[in-house]
Protein backbone atom coordinates (compact mmCIF):
# COMPACT_ATOMS: atom_id res chain seq x y z
CA UNK A 1 0.00 0.00 0.00
CA UNK A 2 1.22 3.44 -0.64
CA UNK A 3 0.58 6.58 1.46
CA UNK A 4 -0.21 9.35 -0.52
CA UNK A 5 1.65 12.59 0.06
CA UNK A 6 -0.18 15.16 2.01
CA UNK A 7 2.26 18.69 2.08
CA UNK A 8 -0.46 20.90 2.59
CA UNK A 9 -1.98 19.40 5.89
CA UNK A 10 1.70 20.77 7.82
CA UNK A 11 -0.40 23.99 7.34
CA UNK A 12 0.16 25.97 10.66
CA UNK A 13 -2.97 27.26 9.92
CA UNK A 14 -5.25 24.72 9.22
CA UNK A 15 -4.15 22.45 12.16
CA UNK A 16 -5.14 25.37 14.39
CA UNK A 17 -8.70 25.97 12.90
CA UNK A 18 -9.31 22.05 13.22
CA UNK A 19 -8.16 22.85 16.78
CA UNK A 20 -10.24 25.77 17.79
CA UNK A 21 -13.32 24.00 15.86
CA UNK A 22 -12.51 20.60 17.97
CA UNK A 23 -11.85 23.07 21.06
CA UNK A 24 -8.87 21.32 21.82
CA UNK A 25 -10.67 18.24 22.94
CA UNK A 26 -9.75 14.56 21.08
CA UNK A 27 -12.63 13.46 19.46
CA UNK A 28 -11.61 10.20 19.85
CA UNK A 29 -11.53 9.48 23.76
CA UNK A 30 -12.89 12.95 24.63
CA UNK A 31 -9.79 14.34 27.06
CA UNK A 32 -9.74 18.04 27.08
CA UNK A 33 -6.05 19.24 25.70
CA UNK A 34 -4.25 22.34 26.53
CA UNK A 35 -1.39 24.67 24.87
CA UNK A 36 1.93 23.85 25.78
CA UNK A 37 4.40 26.14 23.96
CA UNK A 38 2.99 26.70 21.11
CA UNK A 39 1.17 23.21 20.56
CA UNK A 40 -1.43 21.32 21.21
CA UNK A 41 -1.04 18.35 23.62
CA UNK A 42 -3.28 16.10 25.77
CA UNK A 43 -3.31 14.62 29.27
CA UNK A 44 -0.52 13.17 30.30
CA UNK A 45 0.84 9.56 29.51
CA UNK A 46 2.99 7.81 31.11
CA UNK A 47 4.01 11.16 33.07
CA UNK A 48 4.33 12.90 29.42
CA UNK A 49 2.52 15.15 27.61
CA UNK A 50 0.37 13.60 24.55
CA UNK A 51 0.76 15.66 20.99
CA UNK A 52 -2.51 16.17 19.30
CA UNK A 53 -2.61 15.34 15.84
CA UNK A 54 -5.13 15.63 13.06
CA UNK A 55 -6.78 12.77 11.79
CA UNK A 56 -8.72 11.50 8.57
CA UNK A 57 -12.13 10.45 9.22
CA UNK A 58 -12.44 8.62 5.96
CA UNK A 59 -8.85 7.77 4.83
CA UNK A 60 -7.17 8.84 1.92
CA UNK A 61 -6.60 5.31 0.90
CA UNK A 62 -10.39 4.46 1.34
CA UNK A 63 -11.36 7.38 -1.27
CA UNK A 64 -11.47 10.14 1.72
CA UNK A 65 -10.39 13.48 1.03
CA UNK A 66 -8.54 16.58 2.71
CA UNK A 67 -11.02 19.00 2.90
CA UNK A 68 -11.69 20.14 6.84
CA UNK A 69 -15.21 18.34 7.12
CA UNK A 70 -13.04 15.05 6.70
CA UNK A 71 -10.40 15.82 9.31
CA UNK A 72 -10.55 15.65 13.32
CA UNK A 73 -8.59 16.77 16.07
CA UNK A 74 -6.91 13.24 17.52
CA UNK A 75 -4.47 12.56 20.74
CA UNK A 76 -1.14 10.80 19.53
CA UNK A 77 -2.22 7.31 21.61
CA UNK A 78 -5.59 7.55 20.21
CA UNK A 79 -4.26 8.12 16.40
CA UNK A 80 -1.96 5.84 16.41
CA UNK A 81 -4.41 3.00 17.90
CA UNK A 82 -7.08 3.81 14.94
CA UNK A 83 -5.31 1.88 12.29
CA UNK A 84 -4.89 -1.89 14.53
Amino acid sequence: MRRKIITWLCNADLYWEIVIRDSLTCQVCGRKGRIIKGKAVCGKYLNKWVTMEIDHIQSLYYDGNNEKENLRLTCRKCNRSLGK
